[in-house]
């Protein structure tokens, strides 16, 4: 039974990353060929990783891009696996309910107001709710 779930599991998220996540797909291939040059690319649970040099990591679609400077690279890319999901859930959406809000939370105004107030960056809904997703798959 175990097998049984783990393949339909596997179909289920190969249909909704070609079907319902395809606009960030197609956005995430564009920006993988951008990123690409000087990357190291690997293959994880249906997502596409490239290890990148910038300072910054983020999921659209299929691809996960992944700084080569993250200190703990297993944890982010776990991280990363549940905004994958959520991007599977979500749809076109994702980029309304994920992504505009984690870039709100960059900008220094923002970011400076709530370490004021002791709010970590983990400290998001969405944060919480992509690391729930990964450990929820077995992450």
């Amino acid at each position: 039974m175990g097998k049984l779930f783990h393949v339909l599991k596997g179909i289920m998220i190969a249909l909704l990353s070609v079907s319902w996540c395809a606009l960030q797909t197609l956005v995430g291939a564009v920006l993988f060929l951008v990123f690409l040059p000087g990357g190291k690319v690997t293959t994880y649970r249906g997502m596409v990783i490239l290890y990148h040099r910038a300072r910054f990591s983020f999921s659209l679609g299929v691809f996960c891009f992944i700084s080569n400077k993250a200190e703990n690279a297993g944890i982010v890319r776990s991280h990363m696996f549940g905004h994958f999901l959520q991007s599977c859930i979500f749809g076109p959406f994702y980029l309304f309910v994920v992504t505009l809000p984690q870039l709100v939370l960059r900008i220094p105004a923002v970011k400076r107001r709530r370490l004021e107030r002791g709010k970590t960056p983990e400290d998001v809904l969405i944060e919480r709710k992509a690391a729930s997703l990964a450990t929820l798959a077995g992450e």
